[in-house]
């Protein structure tokens, strides 16, 4: 069976530089005060749920990080095309790869989001990007996220 939407080169390129500029990266892993706890992120947004290996203090190189990073979106994007049974332009892929990559997988099956790109409903699906369960971690508004989901926004409306 084919894969109805692709991870091309242009999707991996643009989903690469697109969550570089959101994760931001750290290079020795640690707690981040809004994650869950025992949640450890290192590199760009990479956790012990990509690693499970993963320990506070552990150390990476930017060679290491890309590859992590690399290794790590076909993970998210078997979940979108598990769970999504449109076909996704390569932006509004590359929006719903990185609200994946940030959010996991488990909580994207669940959404809004997931329930009206499927039914067809792209300006409702990308609209809930925006949605307060979105733009907050431990229930604090975050400025940071919300302009992440602003831009995943864009993204996700686009129709190239």
């Amino acid at each position: 069976m084919a894969q109805r939407n692709p991870l091309t080169p242009v999707v991996i390129a643009t989903a690469f530089t697109f969550l570089c500029t959101w994760e931001g990266v750290t290079y020795t892993a640690k707690h981040e005060r809004i994650d869950p706890p025992g949640v450890i992120t290192v590199c760009n947004g990479i956790t012990n749920y990509d690693q499970p290996n993963l320990k506070t203090g552990d150390k990476f190189t930017k060679a290491q990080c890309q590859k992590l990073l690399s290794g790590a979106l076909p993970k998210y994007d078997a979940c979108i095309q598990k769970y999504v049974k449109v076909d996704l332009p390569p932006r509004r892929h590359v929006a719903m790869l990185s609200y994946t990559y940030n959010e996991g997988c488990g909580h994207f099956r669940k959404t809004a989001i997931l329930r009206e790109l499927n039914a067809g409903h792209v300006q409702a699906a990308c609209d809930h990007l925006l949605d307060h369960e979105n733009t907050t971690a431990r229930h604090i508004v975050l400025a940071g996220l919300i302009r992440r989901r602003r831009a995943e926004r864009v993204l996700c409306l686009r129709e190239d």
